[in-house]
């Protein structure tokens, strides 16, 4: 009976140790799985933080062309307005130094509309200085503002020219 025992006791135990075997290598393997699992989602996640970076280095790159396209469209607008100030102040120069040698009652009709044009004028200088802080989509419209009172300093001029 002894015998029976020790026996049965011994193929219990190694049922006990196979299972406990099977219990380690099992979880084992889940280790090694969950390990395998975090090594991928880190490099997925390194893969998509890379493309997410590559996408935002190319959006930069389009917001900074468009603003070095607005600066430019601003600059040239500005030079082409300041060339023709220059022009119109140069005429008002000439209006100015006429005016010494004429009449007095034509010299105060010019004064007159010299003092519109000047008036005229620094309405021109400011819708330029705004032109400066427009943003993308308020420049044609300080441009079109421009462009009219442009336009009204030199029929001021041209009024003051004619008085002559």
């Amino acid at each position: 009976m002894n015998s029976r025992i020790v026996g049965a006791a011994f193929i219990l135990g190694t049922f006990f140790a196979s299972g406990c075997d099977s219990a380690t290598k099992a979880e084992k393997e889940a280790r090694e799985a969950q390990q395998k699992a975090d090594e991928v989602a880190v490099k997925v996640r390194q893969q998509a933080e890379q493309t997410v970076a590559k996408g935002q280095a190319k959006v930069n790159e389009v917001v900074r062309e468009a603003d070095r396209t607005l600066v430019q469209r601003k600059s040239d607008f500005r030079i082409s307005k300041q060339k023709e100030l220059d022009d119109l102040n140069h005429r008002i120069d000439e209006v100015r130094a006429k005016a010494t040698t004429a009449k007095n009652d034509v010299k105060a009709s010019i004064d007159a509309a010299l003092a519109e044009a000047t008036q005229r004028r620094a309405t021109v200088e400011s819708e330029l200085r705004a032109l400066e802080n427009a943003a993308a989509a308020e420049v044609g419209q300080v441009e079109d503002r421009i462009n009219q009172v442009l336009a009204q300093f030199k029929k001021s001029v041209s009024d003051a020219e004619k008085r002559i």
